[in-house]
């Protein structure tokens, strides 16, 4: 229940925010918003209303307009970026995420935002130290982690990236993603045994998950071992019997070592 304090029409439209009946909230927001033009919330919300509805314009207004009202909030600032962004502004984008982490230049969270859209439009050198700054500030937030790792891979740098995968990893052991990332490294500069280790590693911690065992599959028919492969996706037609990939990949498996025997 919202306070007593709050407009009427702005807790229906946040209501519908969180039922994404976005143009429903844009409506009630916008009424709430002249009501009480000086409302911070009620702009930060209408902006989300209308980045819900794609309406990139009113949502830079929206966002503007309430850094206009409190323009030392890092937040805002990110909220206005996203805005940019979804027009393809990009270049816009970055100076409002830039200008977040000026303003909170001790928290995380600005520097994961810039670090990862830098990372999402291909600059990956840049991306590097702005990570590496979000770490020193958050060192537990494993998706930092595994971004870094991407953009130093992606930058060229795979030493750097297989350190940090691993030591990601050993910190946070209960992240697939973080091995599945380090596997395709290996497996991208050639070292097959190495990969297939920890992809071996990790379908013992989710012998649930079919994609590790086709990969360890792959794996293992690059390495000559047929009858392990075989396993290896028949373990994963188990868990998915309908895939008609898996199922493709068996039979041509199966013709393989019937050929070589």
């Amino acid at each position: 229940m919202f306070g007593a304090c709050v407009h009427p029409e702005a807790a229906r439209g946040r209501h519908a925010l969180d039922e994404r009946a976005y143009g429903v909230a844009s409506t009630a927001l916008t009424a709430a918003t002249r009501a009480r033009p000086n409302e911070l919330s009620y702009w930060v919300d209408l902006g989300r209303a209308h980045v819900g509805q794609g309406d990139a314009p009113r949502a830079q207004a929206a966002f503007a307009r309430a850094i206009a009202l409190s323009p030392d909030e890092a937040r805002l600032h990110v909220y206005l970026g996203h805005a940019f962004e979804l027009a393809r502004g990009y270049d816009q984008a970055e100076i409002e995420y830039r200008r977040a982490v000026a303003l909170e230049p001790a928290r995380a969270w600005p520097l994961r935002v810039l670090g990862a859209r830098l990372l999402k439009w291909g600059r990956f050198s840049d991306a590097v130290p702005v990570l590496e700054q979000a770490l020193t500030r958050d060192p537990d937030h494993a998706e930092t982690h595994n971004a870094l790792a991407i953009a130093l891979v992606k930058a060229g740098d795979r030493d750097a990236a297989e350190s940090r995968f691993r030591a990601a990893i050993a910190r946070f052991p209960e992240q697939r993603t973080l091995a599945l990332g380090l596997g395709a490294l290996l497996i991208d500069a050639g070292r097959t045994r190495d990969a297939l280790a920890v992809y071996t590693t990790t379908a013992q911690r989710w012998p649930q998950y079919a994609p590790l065992h086709v990969a360890r599959a792959v794996l293992l028919e690059q390495l000559g071992d047929l009858q392990g492969a075989q396993a290896a996706l028949a373990e994963a037609l188990r868990l998915s019997p309908d895939n008609h990939d898996y199922q493709g990949r068996m039979a041509a498996l199966r013709r393989t070592a019937s050929t070589a025997e």
